[in-house]
């Protein structure tokens, strides 16, 4: 079906734990996910999706601005960090950060994010992401 030159499509399935996978790829690709690591989505079914919306958590533009500035960091280190201390992978689009892994890396990475959002300071957020990879390592045999 088309609308206004926007290609919909509409997924239907006897079992619906499949079509919210489904919906859930496709929304992880819309944030700007590589389309391989969306399909973990449905191929590992322990995956999961969370999506942050910064301008929601923010009172006017400058706020989001800064507040989204703090979550990418300079260069990019601070997403990049978040993503290598919990196994996470994350994106950040225009207004919203996008999380996906395992339940445990994605509650995580959630809760380093709207730490920082929050207002913490960079380093404590760090330093809790390390005890987490510390504690995660000694439990992986």
């Amino acid at each position: 079906m088309k609308l206004g030159g926007v290609k919909t499509v509409n997924v239907n399935h006897k079992d619906s734990i499949k079509e919210l996978n489904v919906k859930r790829v496709i929304q992880a690709i819309n944030m700007g996910f590589d389309f391989s690591i969306a399909l973990q989505l449905f191929r590992k079914p322990p995956s999961r999706f969370e999506k942050i919306n910064i301008k929601d958590l923010t009172r006017n533009n400058k706020e989001f601005k800064r507040q989204k500035g703090r979550v990418i960091g300079k260069n990019g280190r601070t997403k990049e960090l978040i993503s290598e201390l919990t196994g996470a992978k994350i994106v950040v689009n225009k207004d919203c950060v996008g999380i996906i892994g395992s339940l445990d890396d994605v509650v995580k990475a959630k809760d380093a994010v709207l730490s920082l959002i929050d207002g913490s300071p960079h380093s404590h957020v760090y330093r809790e992401l390390e005890k987490y990879k510390a504690n995660k390592n000694n439990y992986e045999f």
